[in-house]
This record gives structure tokens, sequence and C-alpha cells, in this order.
């Protein structure tokens, strides 16, 4: 997933299923301002529809992901 961070500062990616419950966080790191791209293994994940939080500096980017088996 792409992201963009306005000024340095932590961001965090968390997946959820859709009944809201996380389960994974990729990852949970420093990131100089800029564009960045994140990704995460899904081998372990059941197929179905998951959304992907990223969070850096108090704004959220949330995405939906199809997980296909």
């Amino acid at each position: 997933i792409g992201y963009e961070v306005a000024k340095p500062g932590r961001a965090r990616c968390d997946v959820y299923r859709v009944d809201g419950r996380r389960v994974a966080t990729p990852f949970d790191r420093w990131e100089n301002a800029g564009q960045h791209r994140g990704s995460c293994d899904v081998s372990g994940l059941a197929a179905g529809v998951y959304l992907v939080n990223v969070t850096s500096n108090g704004e959220t980017l949330t995405r939906s992901v199809l997980v296909t088996r």
C-alpha cells in the first residue's frame, strides 16, 4: 500500500477483518517525510475482505483489500 507522511514521525499499519478484529500489524516504524510503500504477507489470512489502516501524525488512510485463494 502506498502512503505519504507529511512530516517525520511514526507510521503504523494495521489490518482488520470487517468485524473489527485486528489480524496483523505489518509495520510500525519511524518514517521521514515523503511517499512510502508498505507490504503485508497475507499467506496466513483467510480469503475475504480486510481493511488496511495506515496511521501517521494523527492522520489515517484506510483501504479495503480483497484476499483470494
